[in-house]
């Protein structure tokens, strides 16, 4: 899976350079770790949770980051 989502990653930076722009690499990240999840259906029932918990938490950090 690993494999799968680095190269995935690959292909964004050199097909999809505009996906970049006003956007954080980890945001880019993450996207390329749903879609590879979302192709293995078994590791996406899995790995849903954890994706949607991580999300929560960057929008919570993100809020924090705001109020400061």
């Amino acid at each position: 899976m690993r494999e799968s989502v680095y190269c995935l990653f690959q292909q964004v930076l050199n097909q999809r350079v505009t996906l970049f722009f006003n956007r954080h690499i980890d945001q880019i990240i993450l996207c390329c770790f749903y879609i590879v999840a979302k192709e293995a259906t078994s590791i996406y029932q899995m790995l849903s949770t954890v994706f949607l918990s991580m999300v929560h938490a960057g929008i919570r950090e993100q809020h924090m980051i705001m109020l400061a």
